[in-house]
């Protein structure tokens, strides 16, 4: 489970005494990362790993509470078992809260894919290949998956319209989605006044206790099963995020198509930051 979108090998040699070190701290103090990596792999079947990346990230501070809210909201139908449209919703609330932050941004959807196929766009190839006319289909196809993703979720709009503060932040926080816990309140709060105007049929609470109550007599059976494995996957997927590091990836779930479209002139330039820098920027071991 830990492969992050895909089985590849990882260098051992670079995991340090100070990691072990770390990754038990880690385990000692987030009260609720077992149950978060048992709903993520239950509902969504992919690690907490996949979900942190794009530029998406916990502000470090508050993780246990964090992950114990983010918990409510997995099964709800808003996202139903979707990793992209839950890691949508997270950097929108995030959007929304920072004045002057960068849009989401996340994969690109199957007819935009297919669309560059039949534009001759060769999905894959080394991106200092790509010409500019290729860039340019690359970035428009990033535009049109933005169109189709956002203005047909109910939830997006919910959020625009409940979000109403903005911050005032440096610069550099603006490039990078750190998640705080009003983030999630947001949604969750959005997700019940949807709930109130007959868009989802139950709450955010009403959902996850029914999710729960189904699944009390397996809870122990559902994977990672006991700390040694839960330590085993972080350990695995940590390694996995070190690796693609020092391939100098970007900051996404690995296995995907090679197809960097934030390097086309029709994206925010600030996005080949968010998916170049990031990495560098977190979890620092030691």
């Amino acid at each position: 489970m830990p492969s992050n979108g895909a089985m590849i090998r990882t260098p051992r040699t670079f995991w340090l005494p100070c990691h072990d070190e770390w990754l038990a701290q880690r385990i000692d103090n987030l009260e609720n990362l077992p149950e978060f990596w048992k709903m993520m792999v239950s509902l969504y079947k992919c690690s907490p790993y996949d979900l942190f990346n794009w530029g998406l990230r916990i502000d470090p501070t508050d993780e246990d509470n964090i992950l114990e809210e983010l918990c409510g909201i997995l099964p709800h139908a808003a996202f139903g078992g979707d990793i992209v449209k839950l890691r949508d919703a997270l950097q929108y609330a995030i959007t929304l809260r920072v004045e002057g932050h960068i849009l989401p941004i996340g994969p690109l959807d199957q007819q935009s894919l297919a669309k560059l196929v039949q534009q001759g766009v060769r999905l894959g190839d080394d991106p200092r290949s790509y010409d500019t006319a290729q860039l340019v289909k690359m970035s428009d196809a990033w535009n049109d998956t933005k169109r189709r993703r956002w203005y047909s979720t109910p939830l997006l709009w919910e959020l625009a319209n409940y979000v109403q503060d903005r911050e005032v932040r440096p610069a550099s926080e603006k490039t990078f989605f750190v998640l705080e816990f009003r983030d999630v309140e947001a949604i969750v709060a959005c997700i019940d006044s949807l709930h109130v105007k007959g868009w989802f049929s139950h709450s955010v609470d009403q959902t996850n206790d029914s999710w729960l109550h189904a699944n009390r007599g397996k809870w122990d059976e559902l994977k990672p099963v006991g700390l040694e494995q839960l330590k085993a996957w972080e350990k695995e997927s940590m390694l996995i995020r070190m690796n693609a590091r020092a391939a100098d990836l970007p900051d996404w779930s690995q296995g995907q198509l090679d197809v960097r479209f934030w390097l086309g002139p029709g994206c925010d330039r600030r996005f080949r930051i968010t998916m170049a820098a990031f990495n560098e920027k977190w979890h620092k071991f030691c």
